[in-house]
């Protein structure tokens, strides 16, 4: 599966989209989606059942050229057919870096919540409904990716900047 966004004609404007190839290099399939003015898709797994769950940002101008960023979460059927689309509020400047199946299932997203200058960590069930959120970094970081650890809990990368390590 192949994910990221292009670019709508002549616009600024970009549309989310996957593409399923075979293992030939041949495109199966290729689905864009409208989810906001903008939207893109930073990353993307296959379920169990077939279906792929992707996370990123969409993001809706408001005026005078000021936009709305918000973290997005989506599955698909195996054809790339949407089955529900979630957003999670952020005072409208975050964005989703990676997203995985989480431990007894459901997901593990992380990302960054850009007013804030944090690493930010949703779980969520297996309908994107938030189970608990996380952010990282004092005073600043910018979640890469987080992986489930043999442990049971969670691994978090990326840049943080800060004087200790806390979580709020």
């Amino acid at each position: 599966i192949v994910a990221g966004f292009k670019n709508i004609s002549l616009s600024n404007y970009q549309n989310a989209f996957l593409s399923k190839i075979n293992n030939a290099g041949d495109t199966l399939w290729t689905k864009t989606y409208l989810l906001g003015d903008n939207s893109r898709i930073s990353s993307v797994f296959e379920k169990s059942n077939g279906n792929f769950v992707f996370a990123g940002y969409t993001q809706e101008e408001l005026s005078n050229y000021t936009y709305c960023r918000d973290l997005l979460l989506a599955e698909t059927d195996h054809q790339g057919n949407i089955i529900w689309v979630k957003t999670y509020d952020s005072n409208c400047d975050a964005e989703a870096n990676s997203i995985e199946e989480a431990h007894n299932g459901g997901f593990i997203v992380c990302g960054v919540k850009n007013v804030e200058e944090k690493i930010w960590v949703l779980r969520t069930n297996n309908f994107g409904d938030t189970l608990w959120t996380r952010t990282f970094g004092n005073p600043y970081g910018f979640g890469i990716s987080a992986k489930k650890t043999l442990d049971g809990g969670y691994i978090i990368s990326g840049p943080a900047y800060q004087n200790s390590f806390s979580a709020s």
